[in-house]
């Protein structure tokens, strides 16, 4: 699948960088689209073109809001009575930047089962069924061990027959070290080019749950 990867580590130093969706995922149609895309439609009493001004797969390259945890340290400790030091100072201002590292990658050793969970949850924040038509889903995932977290936020996109689209953000951070590191890929395939490599188009893999992580 097509891949494209940049890391962000700091926070701040230009938040419309770091905020910014800077990806227009392209459109798409549905298989059985070819059926009337060559229809005559000059004789079709009162025939309108309907312009686009949505995206029906919901395609959504959002890689999260970064902001200073200063704005929300009164109603976090409010909610679990954590008491965080988070004054925003021109100081600390200047020194938090954005790098883009485009070799860097995130110590995966670290998340293996030698580093165990404290804690994790799996969110879902939309799914669709595409009126029958494939699946879209966004949904976060994040785990927390002794000395790091981790945050995986994913949209994937099945349009059936057609193709296979996934924006997958991660984030993380080691405790003790004063960056975040941010991920950004997206991957597409069409169903022609899954058939190439043998990936298995069956019913199995439509109706798993982990179908998203198998084409991954």
């Amino acid at each position: 699948m097509k891949k494209m990867s940049v890391t962000q580590s700091g926070l701040k130093e230009n938040e419309k960088t770091l905020n910014c969706i800077d990806i227009v995922p392209a459109s798409v149609k549905v298989e059985q689209s070819k059926h009337w895309e060559g229809k005559d439609t000059s004789k079709i009493k009162d025939f309108q073109q309907v312009t686009q001004t949505s995206d029906w797969t919901y395609s959504t390259p959002y890689k999260g809001t970064t902001r200073y945890l200063a704005g929300a340290a009164k109603s976090i400790k409010e909610a679990t009575n954590l008491d965080l030091a988070a004054e925003e100072t021109k100081e600390n201002a200047d020194h938090l930047r954005v790098q883009q590292v485009a070799e860097a990658t995130i110590p995966f050793d670290k998340l293996g089962p030698e580093n165990p969970i404290v804690h994790f949850s799996e969110i879902h924040l939309f799914e669709c069924d595409l009126e029958d038509c494939g699946y879209a889903m966004s949904k976060v995932r994040y785990r927390v061990m002794a000395d790091c977290f981790y945050v995986l936020l994913r949209y994937y996109l099945r349009t059936d027959g057609v193709n296979v689209r996934i924006f997958d953000t991660r984030i993380f951070h080691e405790f003790g070290t004063d960056f975040i590191h941010r991920e950004f890929q997206y991957r597409e395939s069409t169903y022609d080019e899954l058939r190439k490599i043998n990936f298995d188009l069956s019913s199995e893999w439509l109706l798993s749950d982990a179908q998203s992580d198998m084409v991954f």
